[in-house]
């Protein structure tokens, strides 16, 4: 823009037609089948009526000023410049303006903009309100906005809104009330604002509405905003009144059930009973239209686990609640309802007795030092029994976290009470890893899934080595290295472990065969003398392990003799 427009106090709101006009080259419509758009602006601290379209009009053109109230004609504005590109896109300008002189009223107050075109030919048409209302008026601010009601209680959750909003006059900047102006009066809240009423002032620039209040909506508060059309946004336009709270007593009671929840897992058991409220002359009354939540004990506020129901007329409630397993309920205010609204008895808890449940019981997970993993255990019905005959499908999952990326290892059918046992490897990879046993479940017999982690401990021999090597046939070589442990991520020597040598012979068909062992010292290394008879591999194993640890077998070293 060539210049830098202040605002009238007002919200400014423009539309223009595009066209494939070129800026450079503006056309003039002989026969405009529209006007152009009218609004006003502050501009170099006078105010200027703009013009806007996508294409200018061709003969004289004039705007004429009347109240938003009346008929008549309180000005005529003429003498707008040259008409300038506003918007432009691929050389082609699509809205241009022009502005007027400065406008000079007698009055503050609300008008509106008759556009006309081909003043003073016989082609002569006027198209009123060519543009919003707006405010001949500066600095718009509302004094005052009350309350009647300025403490709500559940009890007395209604009243009257009311203020005054004034403005500065142009020219002489007496302030005075704004009459005849479009003001909305918003209900707010926590959770934001909602429109109570689009009201307009009177001749004393006063305004009133009644509201109400849901109880349970937070921080309640009103919001009075100047809505004009024309101008854009100031904040002085708007008004905003924090109301308080006093909370109301409630209390919730469950009547059944009466000692806790029993019942059979899958099944939603019902928690009745009745919400009251005590008035400000004491009586006690029921409380109608309140959620009431029913959900497992410690569940996250963002996460859904239980049911929520309305209290009826007469205060009652009905929610289910979904048995899965032995817990504690809570039954409570809806989490969100109460917001400093109520006080007192607002939640209750209950014990949850889930029958018809699973455990494996009892149950064995170990792994010996060669990773085979052994299951052993009975799937049985607590509370309740299996039907005679039925089998269940277990899956052997591992994990390496024990929490995420759960992998069937091993599926097995088990008759439920009766012992199982099941086995199967795991890789060197997996040293560390948990084990679990997971039963699904059915609609009416509940899950089980125990987790245990494989305790064992990796080994590993390093810096195993056979010397020396080309030696004559029958001559004593050295077996030596290191044995370690694995500790989180570091390698330590594992000590006072029996580690043997092992020879095969080039010759086909030869086997291993055992050629004598060491001891680990101190810091895990180890040496021995073996005799190198002919041609062949050595290796040097860790075969002895003992719990913690998995064996551990070293590299392959070939030893030629002469």
């Amino acid at each position: 823009m060539n210049k830098v427009m202040t605002s009238l106090g007002i919200a400014l709101a423009v539309t223009a037609a595009a066209s494939g006009l070129g800026f450079g080259s503006v056309a003039q419509a002989d026969d405009a089948d529209y006007p152009p758009d009218a609004y006003v602006v502050q501009s170099g601290g006078d105010i200027r009526i703009r013009l806007t379209s996508d294409r200018p009009p061709a003969g004289k053109t004039v705007v004429r000023v009347r109240p938003k109230d009346g008929d008549e004609v309180v000005a005529e504005v003429g003498g707008f410049g040259d008409w300038e590109c506003v918007t432009e896109l691929d050389d082609d300008c699509s809205l241009l303006r022009t502005e007027s002189g400065p406008l000079v009223l007698k009055d503050m107050g609300m008008y509106l903009l008759n556009v006309v075109l081909d003043k003073g030919s016989a082609k002569e048409k006027e198209y009123p309100e060519a543009g919003p209302a707006f405010p001949y008026a500066i600095n718009p601010r509302f004094t005052s906005l009350v309350s009647s009601t300025p403490v709500l209680s559940y009890e007395h959750r209604s009243g009257k809104a009311y203020g005054t909003l004034v403005a500065e006059h142009p020219r002489t900047h007496e302030v005075k009330p704004l009459a005849d102006a479009p003001v909305h009066l918003f209900r707010g809240s926590y959770w934001g604002s909602n429109l109570i009423e689009s009201l307009t002032t009177d001749s004393a620039g006063r305004f009133a509405a009644l509201f109400q209040y849901e109880a349970g909506r937070p921080k309640p508060g009103l919001q009075v905003t100047l809505s004009t059309d024309s101008g854009p946004y100031n904040i002085l336009a708007e008004r905003k009144l924090e109301l308080g709270l006093r909370a109301t007593p409630v209390k919730l009671t469950v009547r059944e059930p009466a000692a806790g929840i029993v019942g059979r897992y899958g099944s939603k058991v019902p928690v009745r009973g009745t919400m009251t409220w005590t008035a400000s002359d004491g009586t006690v009354r029921p409380l109608a239209g309140v959620r009431v939540d029913a959900y497992t004990e410690g569940c996250p506020e963002d996460q859904l686990c239980g049911e929520s129901r309305g209290s009826d007329a007469a205060g009652g409630f009905d929610v289910p609640y979904s048995v899965t397993r032995d817990e504690y309920a809570r039954v409570e205010m809806e989490r969100f309802g109460a917001s400093g609204w109520f006080t007192g008895d607002l939640a209750t808890r209950l014990s949850v007795d889930a029958t018809h449940t699973t455990a494996f019981s009892p149950l064995k997970v170990s792994a010996d030092q060669n990773r085979t993993i052994t299951v052993g255990g009975r799937l049985a019905v607590q509370q309740g029994s299996a039907p005679a005959g039925a089998k269940a499908t277990v899956n052997v999952q591992m994990s390496a976290d024990g929490k995420t990326g759960w992998k069937t290892v091993k599926s097995f059918t088990t008759a439920f009470g009766t012992d199982f046992s099941q086995q199967l490897k795991h890789t060197p990879e997996q040293d560390g890893h948990y084990v679990r046993l997971r039963y699904a479940g059915t609609a009416d017999i509940g899950p089980a899934a125990p987790v245990v982690q494989l305790t064992r401990r990796t080994t590993q021999i390093v810096r195993d080595n056979l010397a020396p090597e080309g030696i004559r046939a029958g001559t004593s070589i050295t077996a030596s290295g290191v044995l370690q442990q694995k500790s989180g991520t570091a390698w330590l020597p594992l000590a006072g472990q029996k580690v043997r040598v092992y020879f095969k012979a080039d010759a086909p068909g030869s086997a291993w065969t055992y050629q004598g062992a060491a001891t680990t010292a101190a810091n895990g290394s180890f040496s021995t003398k073996v005799t190198a008879r002919s041609d062949g591999a050595w290796q040097i194993r860790y075969l002895d392990a003992t719990a913690p640890y998995y064996v551990a077998i070293g590299r392959e070293d070939h030893v030629d003799v002469v």
